[in-house]
């Protein structure tokens, strides 16, 4: 269950067949690749200028829900950060390679820094070698209506 703490997430909106090329399969899934330490109840402790620093987790849980999907044979559209690029370009690639596809997952401060997206979206592109077209922003906690849409 969902503690009261945590962010409220905005929905994420896709058109019918959203990155498909010909011959795939449609992704009608999306897959959040948040950290622990970006959860809301750890905002008061975890600033996010000190997220680089942190261990990640979130490699172990996305490389199960893509064993999974893979099981089912299903795909699905990753939204990971930027970090995970650096830390697990390989682990990207194995994403593509299997017919998902990766798109960027970023936070409300990423929209106060100028480039920060365009950067985030350079470093996915470089690991998976594929053009980025999807992108989430994370809807802090109260930042919305109750649904967690943006206002």
């Amino acid at each position: 269950t969902r503690s009261e703490k945590q962010p409220a997430r905005a929905p994420v909106v896709f058109r019918t067949g959203f990155g498909r090329q010909h011959g795939e399969r449609m992704r009608a899934l999306a897959i959040d690749g948040s950290e622990w330490f970006q959860d809301g109840a750890w905002q008061p402790f975890v600033a996010p200028r000190h997220w680089r620093r942190l261990p990640s987790r979130s490699a172990v849980a996305l490389r199960s829900a893509a064993a999974r999907l893979a099981e089912a044979q299903v795909c699905a559209t990753f939204f990971v950060w930027p970090q995970l690029a650096i830390r697990e370009p390989g682990f990207l690639r194995e994403l593509v390679a299997a017919g998902h596809e990766v798109a960027l997952l970023a936070a409300p401060h990423d929209l106060e820094r100028p480039g920060a997206l365009r950067d985030g979206r350079a470093a996915l592109e470089a690991a998976t070698g594929r053009i980025v077209h999807g992108a989430r922003v994370l809807v802090p906690a109260g930042a919305g209506d109750a649904a967690g849409n943006a206002t």
